[in-house]
């Protein structure tokens, strides 16, 4: 039941011009992270690293496409 108030709230945050989009993305990001560790207790600190470590790589590889793409233009 809390995953399914993250979209409810990202809308109204949106809607109600409480946040930023930017800002509303943090604050999902960090309500997220907070249920997976108190309320679903599934994150330990290695998957978390794992975590990290794999959206560093696609966020590389999303740079090196970007980076191409001025290279050419």
């Amino acid at each position: 039941m809390p995953a399914i108030i993250l979209p409810v709230l990202i809308i109204l945050g949106l809607r109600f011009g409480f946040a930023t989009p930017t800002e509303v993305a943090v604050l999902s990001v960090v309500y997220s992270l907070v249920l997976r560790l108190v309320f679903y207790l599934d994150l330990g600190w290695s998957r978390f690293y794992d975590n990290i470590v794999e959206a560093d790589l696609a966020t590389g590889m999303i740079m090196l496409v970007i980076l191409g793409s001025a290279a050419v233009g």
